[in-house]
């Protein structure tokens, strides 16, 4: 998430998106996903067999992925990179 909005955001902005982001938006999907209740892992949607997640890798980098991509698109390219010469 946080090279997906290098030079395109201010200090405060970064803080501000990382505070929603580990506060509200990552326990949400963890909490889907890793926790004994969840919709992942109780396997509602898979047939019963529960998701799987090797060493957690899935969830963090799924959610950082589509963090960074939500952000970068909402901000648009960075100044300067695409001017012509």
């Amino acid at each position: 998430m946080s090279g997906s909005l290098a030079e395109r955001v201010n200090i405060g902005n970064y803080l501000l998106f990382s505070f929603l982001m580990t506060g509200f938006i990552y326990p949400v999907v963890v909490a889907g996903c890793w926790s004994g209740d969840g919709w992942l892992v109780s396997g509602k949607w898979n047939d019963g067999q529960g998701y799987e997640d090797f060493a957690g890798s899935g969830i963090v980098h799924l959610t950082g992925g589509v963090a960074g991509f939500i952000g970068a698109w909402i901000i648009g390219p960075r100044i300067g990179l695409y001017d012509e010469k």
